[in-house]
């Protein structure tokens, strides 16, 4: 059947999918995802050097709380975006709101890693376009995912009213 000439599609049909900017964002947390590993690593890396394991009173308390604080976070932010990345895939219509957390704890996880850079390394010259992006992305992201007619259409899955009705 030929497509309408119009904009409108009727029942939305056209907006169903992951097309879109839904392929932007799903690109951008599959990145999120290994950024997350990624960095997960690094920040526990100092802990696996055996002269640091033989000596750790080298760290310090303020460098170790630091250290396990920052594990932390980038766990938390791997295994939400982790999570956000599955329903994403499946379509779960509790995706957009979860994907918002992970979209504000990032933006929160880069504000505090800025703040303890500041905190241990005073005066020394310091670059915050990593905390820049990751707020401009939360609030990019954030507006995109309540405001687009096509996420709402395409994260319906876990309403089966939804689907038995034919409405959307």
């Amino acid at each position: 059947m030929p497509r309408p000439l119009s904009r409108d599609f009727g029942m939305g049909q056209e907006l169903d999918g992951l097309r879109g900017w839904l392929i932007v964002l799903g690109m951008y947390l599959i990145t999120l995802v290994i950024v997350a590993a990624i960095n997960l690593y690094i920040t526990l890396s100092p802990l696996l050097d055996p002269q640091i394991q033989a000596n750790p009173e080298w760290m310090g308390n303020g460098l170790m709380a630091a250290i396990i604080g920052n594990a932390l976070g980038y766990a938390l932010l791997f295994v939400g975006s982790a999570w956000a990345l599955v329903l994403f895939f499946l379509r779960h219509v509790r995706f957009p709101l979860l994907m918002a957390a992970v979209l504000v704890f990032n933006a929160v996880l880069s504000l505090i890693g800025v703040l303890i850079m500041l905190w241990l390394l005073p005066g020394e010259p310091f670059s915050f376009d990593v905390m820049i992006v990751a707020v401009l992305s939360a609030v990019i992201w954030i507006l995109y995912l309540s405001l687009s007619k096509r996420v709402s259409i395409t994260f319906q899955m876990g309403r089966p009213w939804k689907k038995a009705n034919g409405a959307t």
